[in-house]
């Protein structure tokens, strides 16, 4: 009886931990509801996910929004001059993986006329800047920050 008792409960233990285990998911960071606007745009061999943030952000205090047509021009014009960044650098040199080290995490358009940063793990950069700048401010800007500054890192060997 003992010994029944015994498996029983050590039966019982482990189906309550492989119950634990199969309920436990990866946490799922669904960027389309956490922002104010969201998009993708594609560059360096990945779609990178493009997020639009409104006040409250390390740079946008004045609780200014972004109008969701100021969002798609951003998000088109940071889609071309990505893709012009992209045609610099050969598929597999140091440059291209710092490119797609910094697509690991979103890139932030905020509000204003605010140049490329590294905020956090992501590149944040304003709204006005990439619709108003001309395509070499942009160019030069972004390169700096992800090749020069080498604000993403260098991709592990």
């Amino acid at each position: 009886m003992k010994r029944m008792t015994r498996i029983l409960t050590i039966t019982v233990i482990v189906a309550v931990i492989a119950v634990g285990f199969v309920g436990c998911e990866p946490e799922v960071v669904d960027y389309h509801h956490n922002y104010d606007h969201y998009g993708t745009i594609y560059a360096f061999g990945k779609v990178m996910e493009v997020v639009g943030v409104n006040a409250g952000t390390s740079k946008n205090k004045n609780n200014v929004k972004i109008e969701t047509k100021d969002f798609k021009a951003a998000m088109e014009r940071l889609q071309y001059i990505m893709a012009e960044i992209e045609s610099w650098y050969p598929e597999g040199v140091q440059d291209w993986d710092r490119y797609v080290n910094m697509s690991s995490n979103p890139i932030r358009i905020e509000a204003g006329d605010v140049a490329p940063a590294k905020i956090g793990e992501s590149m944040t950069i304003g709204v006005e800047f990439l619709t108003e700048k001309t395509d070499t401010e942009l160019y030069q800007t972004i390169d700096d920050l992800v090749v020069v500054e080498n604000a993403f890192g260098k991709a592990t060997p």
